[in-house]
């Protein structure tokens, strides 16, 4: 900008290099004090957009001094200026560029084939083979960006059917060539289900479905009874056989299916196992089998109890269950002696207790008793009875008091007036019934007038 600021000054006003002027580039300042116009802008020139290369790109803005940047795709060389700037006139330097396909190594037709098509980026060649072979692999491969070939090298090779494979537990015998014969079998133990021989035919398939090979199967084995069987029943399968609890195996436990489809060994069968032989307990007897299950009853002898359980069952461990009983001598209860006597004996089964009294008493009840089988005493329970002694008459003008029973007393005494005189005031019974002592007497005494005995 240049020029004053009074009135009638003039601003001359020019953009730089690369940059043009929108707007007056003149200003005259008016007698109001106020320019004529507005002050123009300056903005940078433009060049013309540029397009990008075929199979490559561009970036970069358009503007003075803008620098345009071109690539390229994967698989395309450059020929021309990679970047073009703008310059301050408008217009790019440089020349407009071009993107050129590479290409990929040569490929060579595999034997007894043939191949077309050229090698360039994004080409694609095509393989094929003579009459009577196929093509094996990739048919068509394509130049890529990197230079490389998709796919891989393809091989012709003769017409084949499929390849079977032998059936599982079998074999298989020949070719695959059109023409040829497939023949299987089945090892040891096993069944061919399904054609054994097959044919390569002209269109590549086979003449059938591959065979299987099964395993030979036996029958259900038989089952003994009270016995179980388990395991399968296909070759090489084991029947074991278990016997119920209490019974044992004759024969052969185990059954092995073979090959041709038969169980190996005889059917065993299971037998009832045995207990011990039981020995009688002393003083009694034992009956029953010693089978599994059997039942053996004890008893015992007259006068004897059983101590323990009466019977036992042979089980499946082939042993009695409980403990053997005894057999013990019946006991009576204990018997004591009545007062004032005596007992002897024992109180096992059969003996006899002995009763007696004192001298001077007497047995009321059974002399003796028994112990019998069921454990009860004969007879009843005696008892002593005291004999009594005389009785004694009171002395005259007397009295008396107590009992005659033996080892009773008698007391006497005297009216009043009287003493008592010649014997004993107190007199027992003796065990041998007779009184101790001497009868007394009572006599008046001096001093006192006769008196009347008292009637009692």
């Amino acid at each position: 900008m240049i020029g004053g600021i009074s009135y009638g000054d003039v601003l001359t006003f020019t953009c730089n290099t690369g940059y043009q002027m929108t707007g007056s580039g003149r200003l005259t300042c008016g007698a109001s004090g106020a320019w004529n116009g507005s002050p123009p802008t300056c903005s940078k020139i433009n060049c013309p957009d540029l397009s990008a290369p075929a199979n490559g790109s561009v970036s970069g803005g358009n503007a003075f001094q803008d620098i345009k940047t071109f690539i390229c795709d994967a698989g395309y060389e450059l020929a021309g200026s990679i970047t073009r700037q703008c310059t301050a006139s408008g217009t790019w330097t440089g020349s407009q560029p071009v993107c050129n396909g590479k290409q990929c190594s040569a490929l060579q037709a595999p034997p007894f084939g043939f191949i077309s098509g050229s090698f360039f980026l994004g080409d694609t060649v095509t393989f094929s083979c003579d009459t009577d072979y196929e093509l094996i692999g990739t048919s068509n491969r394509t130049c890529q960006t990197t230079q490389q070939w998709t796919g891989s090298q393809p091989t012709c090779a003769e017409k084949r059917c499929p390849t079977l494979s032998a059936p599982p537990n079998g074999q298989g015998i020949g070719g695959a060539v059109v023409g040829n014969l497939l023949r299987f079998t089945c090892n040891l133990g096993y069944n061919l289900v399904g054609t054994s021989t097959l044919l390569c035919q002209a269109d590549k398939t086979w003449n059938g479905t591959r065979p299987n090979c099964e395993k030979t199967v036996c029958p259900p084995p038989e089952v003994p009874v009270n016995c179980v069987v388990n395991g399968g029943r296909t070759y090489g399968d084991t029947a074991t056989y278990t016997c119920d609890a209490g019974y044992r195996l004759t024969g052969t436990g185990t059954r092995v299916c073979l090959a041709t489809g038969v169980w190996s060994d005889s059917v065993p069968h299971c037998e009832k196992k045995l207990c011990p032989m039981l020995f009688p307990p002393q003083h009694g007897s034992v009956s029953g089998g010693h089978s599994y299950m059997d039942i053996a009853s004890y008893s015992c002898h007259t006068g004897y109890d059983l101590i323990g359980s009466y019977r036992s069952i042979c089980q499946g461990n082939q042993q009695w269950s409980g403990i053997p009983p005894t057999c013990e001598l019946v006991q009576c209860s204990t018997l004591n002696p009545p007062v004032q006597g005596t007992m002897s004996g024992g109180n096992n089964y059969n003996d006899t207790v002995y009763f007696s009294c004192a001298e001077g008493y007497d047995l009321t009840g059974s002399s003796n008793r028994t112990c019998q089988a069921d454990g009860l005493w004969t007879g009843t329970q005696p008892t002593c009875s005291a004999l009594d002694c005389p009785d004694l008459d009171a002395p005259r003008h007397g009295v008396k008091t107590g009992e005659t029973s033996v080892g009773s007393f008698l007391i006497f005494f005297c009216n009043e007036g009287y003493d008592l005189t010649g014997g004993d005031f107190m007199r027992s019974c003796q065990s041998d019934l007779t009184w101790s002592g001497i009868q007394p007497t009572c006599e008046r005494k001096n001093d006192q007038a006769p008196i009347e005995p008292i009637k009692r």
